[in-house]
């Protein structure tokens, strides 16, 4: 509903629109990972919107939709791998910090 109402602004950084879009991108794509399938289908759902609405245009050998969501991932692929990237650091912190607990026990 919110990439609907806000539509192709979610494409300007410099917006609050766009800055927006980058916390429910990485959420949604997070969640299209999830093993409940409804959640996961219901994130992928999302970014499908969050493409469609925010004007991203999908190139003429692939479908519309499948086109949007791919330049819609291509032009924040910086942001999801940052994502990414931080989530892994922050899990192998954790796994040393248990180990180490482990460890001293």
């Amino acid at each position: 509903m919110i990439a609907r109402v806000l539509g192709p602004s979610l494409r300007d950084a410099r917006s609050a629109a766009g800055r927006l879009t980058r916390p429910l991108l990485i959420a949604a794509v997070e969640r299209s990972a999830d093993a409940c399938t409804v959640v996961a289908a219901a994130a992928a759902d999302a970014l499908v919107c969050l493409a469609v609405c925010g004007g991203y245009v999908a190139s003429q050998s692939v479908s519309s939709y499948r086109g949007a969501l791919r330049a819609l991932l291509g032009a924040n692929a910086d942001y999801v791998i940052d994502s990414v990237c931080l989530q892994v650091s922050i899990c192998a912190h954790c796994v040393q910090l248990i180990a180490q607990y482990i460890y001293r026990v």
